[in-house]
C-alpha cells in the first residue's frame, strides 16, 4: 500500500462525515461507506451509488456478530468488487473498521489485500478499537491517524 490514513474518533464522533468530506473532494475515490439509519446499517458503494442492508438487530441474516445480524455476503461482494476493479490511480475508502475485522470478518480480507496494492487507503476506526486494528493489520508504522 502506498499510504494509509486512519480517521479515528469515538462512537458518533463524526468518522463517516469526515470520510465523506474526503471522498467529495477526491475524483479517484472508490470504496464503501457504512451509514446508520433507523437503527440499521447500510453499505453504500461510492462508485455505483448502490446501497444494501448490512446489519440489523432483527433476524434477517444467519450470521450474527454480537447483537447484530450481518449480511456477510456483502463482504464477499466487496472483496469481488476490489478483485475485479482496476485500482491503478485510485484511492480506496472503507468506513467503519472495527472488531468484526479484528476477528477476521467484515473488510478484513480486503484490508489485507490492499497491503499488496499500490493504493492510498483511508479507513475509519472507533477510538476504542484503534490499537487492536493497528496491530491486527500491521499498520503500527506508517499510518497517518487523523
Amino acid at each position: 500500500m502506498k499510504s494509509c490514513r486512519i480517521i479515528s474518533r469515538p462512537l458518533d464522533g463524526g468518522k463517516t462525515s469526515q470520510i465523506k468530506s474526503y471522498i467529495s473532494e477526491d475524483p479517484r475515490a472508490v470504496g464503501f461507506i457504512t451509514e446508520k439509519r433507523n437503527g440499521e446499517y447500510f453499505l453504500h458503494n461510492i462508485e455505483t451509488g448502490e446501497e444494501m442492508l448490512l446489519m440489523t438487530r432483527f433476524p434477517a441474516f444467519s450470521t450474527r456478530f454480537r447483537e447484530w445480524y450481518v449480511n456477510s455476503y456483502l463482504f464477499d461482494y466487496v472483496l469481488d468488487y476490489f478483485r475485479s476493479a482496476n485500482l491503478r490511480g485510485k484511492n480506496v475508502y472503507l468506513d467503519e473498521v472495527g472488531m468484526l475485522e479484528v476477528e477476521g470478518g467484515g473488510f478484513a480480507t480486503v484490508i489485507k489485500m490492499m497491503r499488496f496494492k499500490r493504493v492510498n487507503l483511508t479507513i475509519t476506526v472507533r477510538t476504542e478499537h484503534l490499537g487492536k486494528v493497528l496491530k491486527a493489520f500491521r499498520l503500527l508504522s506508517g499510518a497517518e491517524i487523523v
